[in-house]
């Protein structure tokens, strides 16, 4: 690819209006020049140009593919070996040693961060080949320090980086390894180079759980898959494969699409494909900012874990322990996607507890429908392709509209807030500028609290610091969701309630709604029952 390429991408996202912030280039990019961090101007002639016109043009960030290790034809390599800081005998740089990673460091600056990049992906950080495996590193042997190359590879980017350039920017990187402790470096690991098949994105379900009850929060994957079929864009098996990866890929933590040797812009795959993919999974992932935005500052200020093995949430469900296809996103979402062909699966809703206040109970709602669904095992069919199974019990969702990147102007205008009636329920919504790193930065919350007695959503006062770019005001469409009312993708179109929030506290009294709705509520469900489990005998 060249800077050509990647301008007239940037270009169509947005002419398309298919809402993406930031665009990656892969490695390559040093073309003739040899491994390591530096521009072939032949193909990328003015890179800081670039740059430039993907910040000002498109809203657009920018990430770089960076490798650990330097061909020989390389100054990288030549300063590196006359300075004793690569493993012996090999071309990768001995991150244990503090002077290499400062050096590293300024590599990837006077390339990369100097001329505007704004993240890194650091790949291949096993290292790749296990180079340091019999070798003599820094701090002894290799051997004994061998899984910790990448926490290592992942300190000399986030210290360099904040030692430079502070609270300007928020540094970030991508990493193909991790080790314990790493996410305190800015890094979050996806799960490598996976094979493009409906096995696969199931194993990425399972692994996506995993990883997160590991204790690391952040996790992600290759959208579609790596290793892709050479009919990528013809096949309608691969298209079904990309689209349900896509509505899978809008409930774990970082949301992206990479593949190997392909061109993995949504236009390549037909309009049908893109159009699926755009409103199923990418126009949802944007309306479910504030709600994630505000789950991952509780993750950083109480150490939560937005991707919620069903363990987490239902421990004393000797069923929901054992389920690792599904899992809860946030306290609201139970996810289950769906990874066949056939477009079928079961899925398991777990009894919710009773409220304490008179016989409020906390219920499952079908995202898609409104429609109440029972606790219990269920087989869905022939799911459409436009939804996936998604499911929110009594909880307050707070959604912005559609937007075209996070920092658009339209996601600022207004909020729609769906109760998800049957018991009290309180969400905080967690608003910043989304670029200062400081622990200290102007930062507001507010409080949604929904009573389920007196039929009352309150607004609550404006908490914090006003930040930059904050509005001053902001239009709040509530509405009770039920049965055809506050449901799906798109915007509800006639809320029950519309205001004004300007930062002080709103009372919304929504009482003459709520009878209505518990009255005329359908709980005839949606879905065939799948009887119960099967019981595993034990010695």
């Amino acid at each position: 690819h060249n800077q050509s390429e990647i301008l007239v991408s940037a270009n169509k996202f947005r002419e398309m209006e298919i809402p993406v912030d930031n665009i990656v280039q892969d490695w390559h990019y040093w073309g003739s020049l040899g491994w390591g961090p530096h521009w072939d101007r032949s193909l990328y002639p003015n890179p800081e140009d670039m740059i430039q016109q993907l910040h000002a043009d498109y809203d657009l960030d920018f990430m770089v593919s960076v490798w650990s290790r330097f061909d020989k034809q390389t100054s990288f390599y030549t300063e590196m070996l006359s300075k004793g800081f690569l493993i012996n005998g090999t071309e990768y740089f001995d991150p244990w040693n503090p002077m290499a990673r400062q050096l590293f460091f300024q590599y990837l600056d006077d390339a990369l961060f100097s001329i505007g990049a704004d993240a890194v992906w650091l790949d291949a950080t096993e290292p790749e080949q296990d180079f340091q495996l019999n070798k003599s590193i820094y701090l002894g042997a290799g051997n004994e320090y061998r899984n910790t190359y990448s926490l290592e590879v992942s300190r000399a980017f986030y210290e360099g980086f904040v030692g430079k350039y502070k609270t300007r920017k928020r540094p970030f990187a991508l990493t193909r390894s991790s080790f314990l402790g790493q996410h305190r470096f800015a890094s979050v690991v996806w799960s490598g180079d996976t094979l493009a098949s409906f096995e696969c994105l199931k194993r990425q379900i399972a692994m996506s759980i995993n990883y997160q009850m590991s204790g690391d929060p952040r996790w992600t994957m290759d959208i579609g898959g790596f290793f892709r079929p050479g009919d990528q864009y013809t096949s309608e098996e691969y298209h079904l494969l990309l689209l349900r990866w896509f509505q899978f890929g809008v409930f774990v933590p970082i949301f992206r699409l990479h593949g190997g040797g392909t061109n993995t812009e949504l236009w390549n795959f037909g309009n049908e494909t893109q159009s699926l993919i755009v409103e199923s999974a990418i126009n949802l992932r944007y309306r479910l900012i504030p709600y994630i935005y505000s789950g991952f500052q509780r993750v950083q200020d109480h150490g939560y874990t937005m991707g919620r093995a069903m363990a987490f949430d239902f421990l004393h469900d000797k069923f929901a322990r054992n389920i690792s296809d599904q899992f809860m996103f946030g306290e609201s979402f139970l996810v289950a996607p769906v990874y066949n062909l056939e477009s079928n699966r079961t899925f398991y809703l777990p009894p919710l507890k009773k409220t304490c206040c008179s016989n409020a109970k906390s219920m499952w709602r079908d995202f898609y429908s409104g429609q109440v669904v029972k606790p219990g095992r269920y087989f869905a069919s022939k799911v459409d392709f436009a939804s996936t199974l998604l499911f929110v019990r009594s909880s307050i969702v707070v959604l912005a509209p559609k937007s075209q990147h996070v920092h658009d102007p339209a996601s600022l205008v207004s909020l729609e807030v769906r109760v998800y009636t049957g018991k009290d329920s309180i969400f905080t919504l967690f608003e910043d500028d989304g670029i200062d790193p400081s622990p200290s930065r102007p930062s507001t919350k507010i409080v949604f609290s929904w009573s389920e007695k007196n039929s009352q959503l309150r607004i609550g006062k404006l908490q914090g610091k006003k930040y930059p770019g904050m509005p001053s005001s902001r239009v709040v469409r509530v509405v009770l969701v039920r049965h055809g009312r506050g449901i799906g993708v798109d915007e509800t179109n006639q809320p029950d309630a519309t205001v004004t929030y300007y930062g002080q506290e709103l009372n919304i009294d929504l009482s003459t709604i709520l009878p209505e709705l518990m009255t005329k509520e359908n709980f005839n469900n949606l879905y065939l029952p799948a009887g119960s489990f099967m019981k595993v005998a034990t010695s």
